[in-house]
């Protein structure tokens, strides 16, 4: 099965179901662009070209299941602002978030239905249930469209400084674009394990090709599921299910029965009783769950995760070492930021990959990636209430890997 080829991404003027774009801060320069793969194409003239004189840093947000970005909006918004205020002289970051392919494109209160979050304007890939790795792939072509969209995929000129950030299942998905990457200056290894015919992909326009001049300086996970998610408290009740067959399909027609009998304020009323959600989160799961295909989606892909993400899979060229890399370029610079009591993350586990891999202040330098546990208490799904105190902490990490980023540049580490 194919995966959905994402659009050409725009900046709409105005706030749906699926897609936001919040102006950004006057000063220094930075700008948010939160978009889902409903977002209508325009023209390159309406994107923001990014003034040359300045440093710029393309945070890319991945986030978790079920991929729905207007989860993240406040998230999004206060990370903007708090790297505004941080000033970081002469630096510009740019903030990009896409969802998951089918997940949020409900019918909104007008009742009028955006349709399928990942019908493109060609129709390829329209109705299609991805898995993991072909969420991956399309995560990948989204970053890809992106960077074209913005005139940033050149042709071995200029220098594209990109920082991943994932949520949940978004860290192990921006673990595994960096391992495609894998530093050596663009995505020329393929997410299915060979490699990708750049030249042919090129040749017929695709938006799968080699990135020169662009490279990922850093990701930041957060409440990362990377490994071992199913020896997690939720993934033991999850997993015997997902080994139903054809489970995903029937809840999914379940839940869109239910949906077809219940108005859209009558449904959010309902979702903002039983989950005690605020309004804008109940807004966006009631999308969710209206969508076409959004809770199979979300089954399906969960049913990945438990088979994929088990075993540590990436070498230390990925994690980093005390040696340097063996690759032209710097390491990329991890960082990871684990709930105390996560449901979806068991604790043991959790322990052993920051003992593993993590950094030790006794005897490594930085190369290993900086691994810290949340002691506020703030759970799983922290972008529906503690977007704030999450949105400080991204900001700090994001410093730290500009700030090794430039060190690097320099030649002083």
């Amino acid at each position: 099965m194919s995966t959905p080829t994402p659009p050409f991404l725009s900046l709409p003027p105005h706030i749906t179901s699926t897609s936001v774009y919040i102006p950004p801060p006057p000063s220094p320069p930075l700008s948010i662009h939160v978009s889902s793969p409903s977002s209508s194409s325009s023209s390159s003239s309406s994107q923001p070209q990014p003034p040359t004189s300045y440093p710029t840093y393309h945070i890319f947000f991945i986030p978790g299941n079920p991929g729905c970005i207007p989860y993240y909006h406040t998230f999004l918004t206060l990370l903007s602002q708090t790297l505004a205020e941080k000033n970081l002289p002469n630096t510009q970051f740019h903030v990009y978030a896409h969802s998951l392919a089918n997940f949020c494109s409900g019918t909104g209160e007008d009742g009028n239905g955006n349709g399928n979050g990942n019908e493109n304007r060609n129709g390829n890939g329209a109705g299609q249930i991805l898995g993991l790795r072909q969420q991956i792939e399309y995560v990948g072509d989204v970053l890809d469209a992106y960077l074209q969209a913005h005139g940033l995929r050149s042709q071995g000129e200029g220098d594209v400084r990109v920082i991943l950030v994932g949520h949940s299942v978004g860290a192990y998905i921006g673990m595994e674009i960096l391992r495609a990457w894998n530093g050596r200056g663009g995505l020329v290894e393929s997410l299915e394990g060979g490699i990708r015919d750049v030249e042919k992909r090129e040749g017929e326009g695709g938006v799968r090709a080699r990135w020169q001049g662009s490279r990922v300086v850093g990701l930041v996970g957060l409440w990362p599921t990377i490994t071992w998610i199913g020896k997690s408290r939720s993934g033991k009740r999850l997993g015997w299910l997902t080994k139903i067959p054809f489970f995903a399909l029937m809840v999914g027609t379940l839940v869109r029965c239910l949906t077809t009998l219940l108005s859209y304020g009558t449904m959010k009323t309902l979702v903002k009783y039983i989950t005690s959600m605020p309004d804008d989160a109940a807004k966006t799961t009631t999308d969710f769950l209206r969508s076409p295909s959004g809770v199979q989606q979300s089954i399906y892909m969960a049913r990945d995760e438990m088979n994929e993400i088990t075993a540590d899979r990436w070498n230390t060229d990925i994690w980093g070492d005390a040696t340097p890399s063996s690759s032209e370029s710097p390491r990329s610079k991890l960082a990871f930021y684990f709930g105390k009591d996560d449901h979806w993350v068991a604790s043991h586990m959790r322990d052993e990959l920051i003992a593993a891999r993590g950094w030790r202040d006794e005897v490594d330098d930085d190369r290993r990636p900086r691994m810290e546990v949340d002691q506020e208490g703030v759970p799983h799904d922290f972008c529906i209430r503690h977007s704030a105190t999450v949105a400080r902490k991204t900001a700090m990490f994001v410093e730290d890997i500009v700030e090794t980023d430039r060190a690097s540049s320099l030649g002083t580490k």
